[in-house]
Order: structure tokens, then sequence, then C-alpha cells
């Protein structure tokens, strides 16, 4: 008999847990699972497509409301058959507590996508629902953090210990075939290029990121810095700002968001991840999985997916940042495409996304109910 699973998510654009959610689907055997989604919101970027594998998906679009009793309503009449509620994100895990356990007796696993929970960095109305699921922390049979960071940084600030599971993003390989890395540099190989992809969010830390590309800038290196992702374009103007400021116009070009980050990436020579808080990046997984060297910040599991001291500094030091990548101007080329092969064997042997829906798979029949 299949086990009926719902998964409850605060929203299906383009982010770190709804595109481990869709990878999730589209790799899970459907023979084994009925499954169902549940978006509070709309259905952004991801709901199509996994109503594409067959696969309802529902919209309450709470942003929109201030009906959350009967949205409350119509989620349980939803979730009616549902044997297992996973949820992804603070909100969606607070909104599934009435699901599985206020109104009926369900497994319930929480989703934690997130390390950093300091006031200053992060929204008011997460911080509250953070410390209100805090205390209903016991509720879910597990709680499934993305990283082991996330895990502890939860545990350290009062989350039942008891509960926590670690299961990390899973990458697709891609065929390096389909693209020649060498057309990276036809225009001109003195010129370093180097992608930063993320939204814009203060966790992702574009003032540090900037502010140590002035600094490689002035010690004489040429690079070309593209980046992409929700609203980095021409019309976010404190962004254009910090670009100005840091006198680098001439080397920066916006692409907001893209479809085609993969190519970004694999045009790329090398990805910066500047954030100050993580849990488990997509954008470093996917990079490595092309063949693209990361230098990232120490933050999250960062410094545990890049498993390279060399190409990981402290979170908020520009000049740290600023260096490593004047480090890897400095490699010779066959140092650089030997970094890439063995990033890419990191991503196959530890987070292939096989490996990562097969966790999942056991977790769901260990608990068939």
């Amino acid at each position: 008999m299949k086990i009926n699973i719902t998964h409850v998510i605060s929203g299906l654009d383009k982010g770190g847990a709804e595109t481990m959610l869709f990878k999730l689907l589209n790799n899970i055997n459907l023979d084994k699972y009925n499954i169902t989604v549940i978006s509070l919101t709309g259905k952004g970027f991801y709901g199509e497509k996994i109503e594409n594998l067959g696969i309802p998906v529902f919209t309450l679009d709470l942003q929109k409301k201030l009906l959350f009793p009967f949205e409350i309503f119509r989620a349980y009449k939803i979730t009616k058959k549902a044997d297992l509620i996973q949820s992804w994100m603070y909100h969606a895990d607070l909104f599934s507590v009435f699901l599985a356990k206020f109104f009926r007796k369900k497994v319930l696993f929480w989703g934690i996508r997130h390390n950093n929970t300091d006031f200053k960095e992060n929204k008011f109305t997460t911080v509250l629902i953070v410390k209100i699921n805090k205390m209903l922390s016991k509720i879910p049979n597990k709680i499934i953090s993305c990283s082991e960071n996330g895990m502890r940084e939860h545990i350290n600030i009062g989350y039942n210990a008891n509960n926590f599971l670690v299961i990390p993003n899973g990458f697709y390989l891609p065929d390096l075939n389909a693209f020649n890395k060498s057309e990276k540099n036809m225009l001109d190989p003195k010129i370093t290029k180097i992608i930063h992809v993320g939204r814009w969010n203060k966790l992702k830390d574009y003032s540090n990121l900037l502010s140590s590309l002035k600094y490689v800038m002035d010690k004489g290196y040429s690079f070309e810095l593209t980046l992409c992702g929700k609203d980095i374009d021409s019309n976010n103007t404190e962004l254009l700002k910090m670009i100005e400021s840091n006198k680098l116009s001439d080397r920066v070009k916006l692409l907001g968001r893209r479809n085609d980050v993969l190519h970004l990436m694999q045009s790329s020579d090398v990805l910066v991840s500047s954030s100050s808080g993580e849990g488990f990046s997509n954008v470093i997984g996917e990079a490595m999985a092309c063949e693209t060297p990361c230098i990232v910040t120490d933050v999250g599991d960062s410094s545990y997916i890049v498993n390279n001291e060399e190409y990981t500094v402290p979170p908020k030091d520009y000049v740290s940042l600023g260096n490593a990548i004047i480090n890897f101007i400095n490699k010779s080329s066959y140092e650089v495409k030997n970094d890439g092969k063995l990033a890419r064997q990191r991503v196959l042997e530890k987070f292939e996304i096989s490996k990562v829906v097969e966790d999942f798979e056991k977790l769901y029949d260990n608990y068939n109910v």
C-alpha cells in the first residue's frame, strides 16, 4: 500500500528549500508514495513544474488573506488522507503543527533550512516564529535539518535535540560535454570570471562581496563579476550604490533572475559565496558539480561542502575574502582545472541526488503507518 505524504511549504518560488523539494519529487519513487503539495502562498516558479510530475499542488495564498482559520480548515481537508506531513521552512513548520497534531494525530516532519537566527539579520516575523517553534519543537516526530551547523544552531537556541536528523541537499551532475569550459575566456584569458548567485538578502552579504573585490582591484588584479538572482538588477538602487561606492561599475554585470544559472556557473572560473549565514547552500553544490571551484565564507555547512581550507574564509571579513580571491587568480590553469575536478568528485561522493532521495525514502518507510 502506498504511503500518503503531504508536503507543506511556505512558497514555491526559486529558493533553496523549493529547489530541493522539486528535486526530491522529481526523483522519488512514485510507485511507493502518493504525494500532494500545499503552498502557503502561490505556485511561484515550481508549482507548475511539480504538477507536470503528476503531483497535485494546492495554494492557500495566505499573503493575500486575513482568513487564516478558513485556510487551516481547507488545508485540513486536503490532508485528510495523509499518513505523513512534511513541512519546509519556519512558517510551514508552525502551520503544520495544526494540521498534523492539534486536529488529528499524524506523523510530522519539520524542515530546518536556515542557520543564522540573529535578530539583526532576519525579519522580525521570522525571529518570532523561530521562538514559537522552539517551544513546540517536541511535537514533530523528526526535525530534518539540511546542515549539521543548522542543527547545532537550533539546538543551541532551545530546539528539542532528541528528534533532529540531517539530510543534506542533493545535486544533479550536469553533462560537462554539453559545454566547453574553454569558451569562458575566449575574449580575454587574463580576466578572471567570478560569479555570485543569490537573491537580495542581508544574509547574502553583498557589502562583504563588493568590498572584497574592491580590495582585489586595488591590488591590481583584473576580473569580471557576474551577479544574478532575484532583485539583482538595475532596479535595485541600493545595490547600484554599493557597486558605485566601491568603484566597480565597469566590472560588474547584473543579470537578475536567470534560468541558465548552470551555464553561467560553467562559464565562470570561480564562484564566490560571501554569506553571513547559510544552511546548506544549493548554489555551492551546483557550482561544484559544474567543476567550478568555490570560495566560501565559513557559515552553515559551506566549509564542509567544499572541504578545502584554501577556499574557506571567515564571514564578514572582506580582506580574507579578497586574499582568497587573489590566491585563486594566481593559480595556474592546471591547478584550477584540478580543483574543479576535485569539487565535482566531492559532490558525486557525498551529495549526488539519488543518495539524498534514498535517505528521505528510508525515513518515510520507517514511519509507515
